[in-house]
């Protein structure tokens, strides 16, 4: 994700106003709800987990 009001043009900083501030941290939410419902991404957080539960 970009930073989030540090986006740089000709060594200014540019602001953004609050509705494309709110965009950006919509886009972002909506990629991570994406990657946290993900199969694939789940059954490696599900391994991982029962590796940490199962060491002790």
């Amino acid at each position: 994700m970009e930073k989030i009001n540090n986006t740089v043009k000709n060594n200014e900083p540019v602001s953004l106003s609050k509705e494309q501030e709110l965009e950006q941290y919509k886009d972002w939410i909506n990629e991570l709800i994406q990657k946290v419902t993900d199969p694939e991404h789940l059954k490696h957080t599900y391994k991982f987990l029962l590796y940490l539960y199962l060491r002790e």
